[in-house]
């Protein structure tokens, strides 16, 4: 396949905060500092810090909310008021307190994060994504909840969390543990768990694509939201190969579509910034 213009991502996002003010954030060097009277919030590098300021009381009664975005293309890392880490992949958008009130900490979630959450025996972590809430005490796990996608999944790394879907009448929440995945389907509104291997869902956050007896059309589906292309299939028998690939998040596209194309009868070209599949 001919070189292509279409470049892998890198870290950066958009910030809008409480008085809808939009900051461009991106990988810088230079530490940049965002006024806020809750919080001190710093960039630095490719990651966003909350750090809530001494004379704010634990019980704040009005909440103010910022929102960070990550365009195609982009990631980046954010740090909340009580420690918590997440890591925003592409096309993603997460609602969170400038400073958590001491009674809940609640985030909402579009598209796909990992959380590494501090623990809180007495508050509870709550993520809200679509029909899906999952609740923490203190864990690693991985969400993947894009609107346009039909299945949400919540994949758990370490601890232990408890899953309600709205909707849906259920006595008590669903339990995973550690290696295990709830994923729910919006079309059917039934959840399923299963044991997997963690590392495929994980692997985005380590610079990594990681795929497994994966179709094409979930492959190039994950890969477009990080490079920035969209596709189309002109055999959509193709659709449905699988494959098993394992490489760098910043490898050329050109270099990853042609390790495709030499182990199958899939052909690749582009126009623009679009990737066209067809037969060999």
């Amino acid at each position: 396949m001919a070189q292509s213009t279409i470049v892998a991502g890198k870290q950066k996002a958009i910030l809008i905060t409480a008085n809808n003010q939009q900051i461009e954030l991106d990988s810088t060097d230079n530490k940049q500092i965002i006024n806020s009277e809750l919080a001190q919030i710093v960039q630095s590098g490719s990651t966003l810090s909350y750090s809530k300021n001494d004379s704010i009381d634990n019980t704040i009664k009005a909440i103010e909310y910022n929102t960070l975005i990550t365009p195609r293309g982009g990631e980046y890392k954010l740090v909340l008021s009580d420690g918590t880490e997440v890591m925003l992949n592409s096309s993603s958008r997460l609602i969170y307190p400038v400073v958590f009130n001491g009674i809940s900490r609640e985030v909402i979630l579009e598209g796909e994060a990992y959380f590494k959450v501090t623990k809180s025996k007495e508050t509870p972590f709550i993520v809200k994504a679509n029909d899906v809430n999952v609740t923490v005490y203190g864990t690693v796990f991985n969400i993947l909840a894009y609107s346009n996608e039909n299945l949400i999944q919540t994949t758990l790394i370490e601890g232990s969390v408890g899953i309600s879907l709205n909707n849906i009448n259920l006595e008590s929440e669903i339990k995973i543990k550690p290696g295990q995945q709830l994923t729910y389907s919006k079309d059917t509104r039934n959840a399923e768990t299963k044991e997997v291997n963690t590392e495929l869902f994980t692997a985005w956050t380590k610079g990594m694509f990681v795929f497994e007896n994966e179709p094409i059309n979930n492959i190039l589906t994950v890969m477009s939201r990080w490079y920035n292309f969209d596709f189309e299939f002109k055999d959509e028998s193709l659709k449905n190969q699988r494959f098993t690939i394992s490489l760098g998040r910043y490898n050329n596209i050109t270099k990853i579509l042609d390790m495709i194309s030499i182990s199958s009868n899939v052909k690749f070209s582009t126009k623009g910034n679009s990737i066209i599949v067809s037969s060999k």
